[in-house]
């Protein structure tokens, strides 16, 4: 079984392989949690013939249970608290557009635009990527921002992106 794995800018990834059914299979893994499933017969079908969508918690739960029918043994509390930490943080790449207030200002400078509590971890910028970007590092219109921080944060700061 080959996965295949393809980024979708602005969305997330998209997970593709034939499954043991000799269906085409695509899990789309969108930034803010949600995820979408599809069945197709062949890779270039336009119509799944079925789909399904799932939330971020039940997402979690469905791994949960799939590990577990495997008997490979889940440390719920462990499990429980990357939930607990994942529901406070979030990871997302936000697009800078044009007009945007963030363009020409510091990667320091961007961040303290919603009081501080946003970390940018890396740019992506054409066929580039810039990991720990130092503060002095310059937005351009256009960047894509990965950036971490609690998810009200980076809704503000996704506002304050697309100007």
């Amino acid at each position: 079984m080959g996965f295949k794995e393809t980024e979708l800018p602005g969305v997330g990834k998209k997970v593709s392989f034939i499954n043991g059914e000799g269906l085409y299979t695509v899990l789309v893994l969108h930034h803010s949690g949600k995820r979408e499933l599809y069945f197709l017969e062949d890779e270039d079908d336009d119509e799944p013939i079925f789909s399904t969508t799932f939330t971020s918690e039940e997402t979690k739960e469905l791994g949960v249970k799939l590990l577990g029918s495997r008997d490979e043994g889940i440390d719920e509390g462990k499990f429980e608290q990357l939930s607990l930490v994942r529901k406070k943080t979030l990871v997302d790449w936000v697009e800078v557009k044009k007009g945007s207030s963030v363009i020409g200002q510091s990667v320091d400078r961007a961040q303290k635009m919603v009081d501080d509590e946003v970390s940018i971890v890396a740019i992506f910028r054409g066929n580039e990527c810039i990991t720990k970007p130092k503060g002095e590092e310059k937005i351009e219109a256009k960047d894509t921002l990965m950036a971490l921080g609690k998810k009200n944060v980076i809704e503000e700061f996704e506002r304050t992106c697309k100007g």
